[in-house]
């Protein structure tokens, strides 16, 4: 493959494309992520901050509304005593997935 850069702009399914990218062998310094990561820089400058002001309280925490769970990891970082759950709303399921068998 013949090509200058690669230019990720969105953080949609961002880990599968930099393994793939790996996998591949591509040199990563033909990837531009700046544009990706520009979109999570809020989200993870206000759990770092939530971390520093909360972090104290007692007991587990809840993320609500998950897509892939990309975002984990980084409450693995600012919370590693905390027991984590991720939540989805079952109207995002499909109906047979959710019959007893």
């Amino acid at each position: 493959m013949d090509f200058d850069k690669i230019i990720l702009s969105s953080i949609m399914y961002y880990d599968d494309t930099i393994k793939q990218i790996r996998d591949y062998n591509i040199p990563f310094i033909k990837v531009d992520d700046s544009e990706a990561k520009l979109h999570t820089l809020p989200r993870r400058f206000f759990l770092k901050n939530f971390a520093k002001l909360y972090d104290n309280i007692e007991g587990n925490m809840t993320e609500v509304e998950v897509f892939r769970g990309q975002f984990a990891k980084n409450q693995y970082i600012y919370f590693p005593s905390k027991k984590l759950y991720y939540l989805i709303h079952l109207k995002d399921f499909d109906e047979r997935g959710l019959q007893k068998k």
